[in-house]
């Protein structure tokens, strides 16, 4: 066979397998693109997580920094005790620690909410910048402070002394003498005991003169918790 035959049939057959290699070149550079882009689009969503899960644990650490501040009037009965945190279901109390957190992460605070009943703080953020996608990520997050305001309840075994009635005095043999008022009963003491709220053994006292409870140590207690995230 002559020359010029084998050499035209390579040429005519090298021509397919280039556009073989220069279509495969194309996906992978596709291929490549398209990760580079998902895996900028997870980054920024895990940013966005983790910045809503810091803004969430702050407020719920700032409820439990304000807390003893909060119960420093006493109560009558564990139902005060949510009223005296605030006594709703979007109480602001640890948005400014939520915000800082979120700001520290390149986050805006876009929602902010406190349940005192159910125990949960929710945080919403926006990150501040974005490379892909329609526009910066977003995402929530929630968490318990632990300190379960709603479902405090005295030690069963506590009871209150009934309180003595004074005893009468007898009637003056003297219809004009003025009768000795009976003196004052004594204040008794104050009395101890403890309290759960979702922590166990925090320490109260009964106090006859304001005919109140209040915590004993709170917050040292409050101190060593750490709020929990939730979801």
């Amino acid at each position: 066979m002559p020359r010029w035959v084998t050499r035209r049939a390579a040429e005519r057959g090298s021509g397919p397998v280039t556009a073989l290699m220069g279509m495969a070149i194309l996906a992978l550079v596709f291929t490549i693109g398209i990760t580079a882009l998902f895996a900028a689009a997870s980054d920024e969503r895990s940013a966005a997580m983790h910045a809503a899960d810091a803004a969430a644990l702050a407020g719920a650490r700032g409820v439990l920094d304000d807390a003893p501040q909060a119960m420093a009037p006493g109560f009558v009965t564990p139902a005060e005790i949510p009223l005296l945190l605030g006594g709703g279901v979007c109480v602001q109390t640890g948005r400014v620690e939520a915000f800082n957190l979120a700001r520290a992460n390149n986050a805006t605070l876009t929602s902010y909410c406190y349940n005192v009943y159910t125990d949960t703080v929710r945080a919403e953020v926006r990150m501040n910048e974005h490379n892909v996608g329609e526009g910066p990520a977003t995402a929530s997050a929630e968490a318990a402070t632990t300190f379960q305001a709603a479902s405090c309840v005295i030690d069963p075994d506590f009871e209150l002394p009934e309180e003595e009635e004074p005893e009468e005095e007898p009637p003056p043999d003297d219809d004009d003498a003025t009768p000795t008022p009976p003196p004052p009963p004594p204040i008794p003491d104050d009395l101890e005991t403890t309290m759960d709220c979702g922590i166990v053994g925090l320490t109260i006292i009964y106090r006859y003169p304001e005919n109140r409870f209040f915590f004993m140590n709170l917050a040292a207690e409050l101190r060593d918790r750490d709020p929990r995230l939730t979801r």
